[in-house]
């Protein structure tokens, strides 16, 4: 025989869910969320549920064979009702229990179906009422019986009966024998009467009865129909949902507010001096350039100093903006990593030409003549290759530590949508194979987050919806009045709102494992996808890039022009998710 498969259903009472029936399969570990935050179990909208928390209670399976279920409030700001009792501790429930969130609030039933044999509802407890006390009355014994006195009887004498006194007797005779049918008669018909009567009313009461059953059954009938019917059309709206998908319009209205615009400035550091670094400029035919170095190896680096030159030197750093998203209700948010850690990956010179001496072999000797050399094409990733630092007049080598830089974030901003106000974020981690990277904010408000893609699958053709905060897009600026110790003033602010497009998956890299031929493959790119989406860009780096599920499969990253085309890539999701797992998973 096939295992029965059992559901928890729960009935609505009342509310915007009134006469709706939410079913769960009962499975092992089952813990049903209800409340009004996005993604529960039990889902409450704003309209007549006021009084449903975010996160309100929870429904939880302890004991699959029982089954157990037991209920437990989740600091909700109204509280939870067990049958018109506050939930205080984790309760146990049982089949038509009634579940209330919030005095007042919406209220289900809850049962299981089909339920287990013995498995019944809670047993109502009555009052006990002592019965009136059984009244003794006094019976009067018989009265004793008489003696007869033992007197002499005189004996009347015989008499004769006449004529008439016989016919007397017999009329007196038959006087009381038509009395005596006549209250036989009387006793019988009120006998009739009666039994009729009683008769009828218990056959009457009887009928309403009937008629009363009759039509509860029928309205009940009708209920199961009508659940029946709104079940069915409640699936066939699921299943056209699922075909179609989750909407731009969906994803915006329900995970903007988790994608952020962050505001980035970092610097290069000498890391024994503690310094900030800056690459030497030289005026050369009426123009500036920065000067590079040919070491006596042949490789040439750049003339890097700790003097400013008079603020005439390039500081080596760079400032601009980004996008990131919330992964976590406490501050964690995903972003690129050369939105959070630009060191950490390739420096573009804002230079095409530079002036290039040769190394110095003592501090005595001069600079000699430079020679002019393009260096566009020139890649630098300051911290994982060597930084020569220089005297700021001779290219005489000060330190020569491969490890002696350190990048520095002077500025990591990330403010929310419709915030005027930002918030100062923290590097955590940033990923050593891919774009990626991991900050934090320290906020009291428990945040909104997006729901992350539970595997790395990648269709080429599948639509995706990319959120973030390009620069090519339209600002919305507000100014504000301000009156501050006594002094007035205005200034302008910024306040972000995301932009969503749309767009599909038009190629996907290459593996870079191992094929059974033993031939590595590999794309010139990276391990990223490809993105049929070109009308964004600079900015909205770190944005987050939903499904047709709305789930995260990865995050918007660099972009390629050649011409009049342009491509913009996406890293896979997979290295986000490993920069929020600090052990290794079991």
């Amino acid at each position: 025989m096939e295992p029965v498969t059992r559901n928890i259903v729960l009935r609505h009472l009342n509310g915007a869910k009134a006469n709706r029936l939410d079913q769960f399969a009962i499975v092992e570990g089952l813990a049903l969320q209800i409340g009004r935050k996005p993604g529960s179990d039990v889902l409450y909208g704003s309209d007549g549920d006021d009084l449903v928390s975010r996160q309100h209670a929870t429904i939880t399976l302890r004991n699959l064979e029982g089954p157990n279920v037991f209920l437990a409030d989740t600091g909700s700001s109204n509280g939870t009702f067990l049958n018109g009792e506050p939930v205080t501790a984790e309760r146990e429930i049982f089949p038509d229990d009634v579940i209330e969130l919030g005095k007042g609030g919406p209220k289900f039933v809850f049962d299981i179906q089909p339920r287990p044999e013995g498995y019944a509802s809670r047993t109502r407890v009555m009052n006990v009422v002592d019965a009136a006390a059984t009244r003794i009355m006094s019976v009067p014994s018989a009265p004793p019986e008489a003696t007869a006195a033992a007197l002499p009887v005189a004996v009347p004498p015989k008499q004769s009966v006449g004529k008439e006194t016989v016919e007397r007797l017999l009329y007196e005779e038959r006087r009381s024998t038509r009395k005596s049918w006549s209250a036989l008669a009387a006793g019988l018909v009120a006998f009739i009467l009666v039994g009729g009567g009683a008769l009828y009313w218990y056959s009457a009461q009887n009928t309403q009865k009937l008629r009363t059953e009759a039509a509860e059954a029928a309205q009940a009938q009708a209920q199961i129909q009508a659940e029946e019917v709104a079940k069915a059309k409640q699936e066939a709206i699921a299943s056209v949902a699922k075909e179609l998908g989750t909407s731009s319009r969906q994803i915006i209205e329900t995970y903007g507010d988790a994608t952020v615009r962050i505001t980035l400035k970092w610097g290069l550091y000498d890391r024994e001096a503690g310094k900030p670094l800056f690459v030497k400029m030289v005026a050369y035919n009426k123009r500036y350039y920065p000067a590079f170095v040919r070491l006596r190896n042949g490789d040439i680096v750049p003339w890097l100093t700790l003097d400013d030159g008079a603020r005439n030197n390039f500081r080596v750093g760079l400032g601009g903006s980004g996008s990131g998203f919330v992964v976590s209700e406490n501050g964690f948010i995903l972003t690129n990593k050369h939105v959070a850690a630009g060191w950490m990956t390739k420096f573009r010179w804002p230079y095409r030409e530079a002036l290039v001496y040769k190394e110095a072999r003592a501090r005595n000797v001069g600079p000699g003549d430079p020679e002019l050399a393009a260096i566009g094409n020139y890649e630098w990733i300051p911290e994982q290759e060597a930084g020569v630092v220089f005297l700021d007049k001779i290219p005489f080598r000060i330190s020569d530590d491969g490890r002696n830089l350190i990048g520095r974030n002077e500025e990591l901003e990330v403010r929310f949508p419709g915030s005027r106000l930002g918030m100062a974020a923290t590097l955590v981690r940033a990923s050593t194979d891919a774009d990626a990277a991991l900050i934090k904010v320290d906020t009291p408000q428990s945040l909104n987050k997006v729901q992350i893609a539970a595997d790395d699958k990648l269709v080429v053709g599948d639509r995706v919806t990319v959120l973030g905060y390009p620069a090519v897009s339209m600002e919305d600026r507000v100014v504000v009045s301000t009156l501050e110790a006594g002094r007035r003033g205005t200034r302008e602010e910024l306040v972000p709102q995301p932009t969503v497009t749309e767009g599909i998956i038009s190629r996907v890299a290459a593996s870079t494992a191992d094929t059974k031929d033993h031939i590595k493959a590999y794309s010139d790119i990276g391990d990223a996808f490809q993105l049929a989406i070109n009308t964004t860009g600079a900015g909205n780096s770190g944005g987050p890039v939903f499904d047709s599920s709305g789930r995260v499969i990865g995050f918007f990253t660099y972009g390629l022009a050649l011409g009049n085309a342009a491509v913009s890539f996406a890293v896979p999701i997979k290295y986000g998710v490993a920069l929020l797992q600090a052990q290794r998973a079991p």
